[in-house]
């Protein structure tokens, strides 16, 4: 579930620059709707990770963790970057 929240994230990222890059106000709602699924994916990640500690599970959780959260932190950096770049340049008017 969290690769699918990860993967309209993305997407939507995607749809923020193309809206932004056509000039369109929509722009907003795309990078709204990338930050919500940024926040979706995060949550099923530590969802993931208390029904593990549930279970204790701790060998799981061991050997997952610490693989995943570089790559979480750097998504997330990366996609809040992203989507706040064409929110400051565009309101560059004269």
């Amino acid at each position: 579930m969290w690769i699918l929240c990860g993967g309209f994230s993305i997407l939507f990222c995607i749809v923020n620059w193309l809206l932004f890059r056509l000039n369109r106000r929509l722009s907003i709602w795309a990078m709204i709707s990338s930050f919500t699924f940024l926040i979706l994916t995060l949550l099923q990640v530590i969802r993931m990770n208390v029904d593990w500690i549930y279970k204790s599970d701790w060998s799981t959780l061991q050997d997952v963790m610490p693989e995943i959260f570089p790559y979480l932190l750097l998504f997330s950096i990366v996609l809040i970057v992203f989507n706040i770049i064409p929110f400051f340049t565009g309101n560059k008017k004269n």
